[in-house]
């Protein structure tokens, strides 16, 4: 395959098919120096001109630059806010979830990564995409499985693009990539 990374450090993304069920795991390089949030951006435009509803999601963050007047979010007001829901909907969805680690009283910055990636693809999910993109920077083994394991329960009804971002170990080794099982692999 032909290399899809510039030394200018610009990426041409491979052509790949987008249908419903498919799981595609993008290796981005180790060398790369962008950022994901631009990353995630260019690579749902490009997959727009492939025509269906895409959606990236992003971890949940309180980004109200007034949130230092009022008190900070919960992650059911988070998840009314940016999915469009209900109360009752933002509760049953991360009721849903099963998980421990959200605790929905507490407030949004009392979260660790793995919690807020999901109420991220909680958000995403709810708008009902054909095309979900998504990554799993900063999150350890097993946050990074959990967010896999989430996103595959809804394998049946969209295409699913995890970015995997280069990751180092503490001595400056390249880690293994943790992809999405049954994935399709591209660099």
């Amino acid at each position: 395959m032909p290399s899809t990374y510039s030394s200018k450090g610009n990426l041409k993304f491979p052509d790949f098919d987008i249908g419903v069920g498919r799981s595609i795991c993008l290796h981005i390089p180790y060398d790369f120096r962008g950022g994901v949030t631009e990353l995630k951006l260019r690579l749902a435009n490009t997959v727009k001109k492939k025509g269906g509803k895409v959606v990236v999601s992003y971890p949940a963050y309180d980004s109200r630059w007034f949130r230092f007047l009022r008190k900070e979010e919960t992650p059911v007001e988070w998840l009314v806010r940016n999915a469009g829901v209900s109360k009752i909907e933002a509760e049953a969805s991360i009721q849903n979830l099963k998980r421990s680690d959200i605790q929905t009283s507490k407030p949004l910055s009392y979260h660790p990564g793995t919690p807020r990636a999901f109420l991220g693809i909680c958000a995403a999910l709810a708008e009902y995409p054909d095309v979900l993109i998504y990554s799993t920077e900063a999150l350890d083994l097993s946050g990074t499985n959990d967010v896999h394991n989430l996103v595959s329960l809804h394998a049946n009804t969209l295409c699913a693009i995890h970015i995997s971002m280069a990751h180092f170990h503490g001595d400056a080794k390249p880690a293994e990539r943790i992809c999405p099982s049954k994935s399709q692999c591209l660099e």
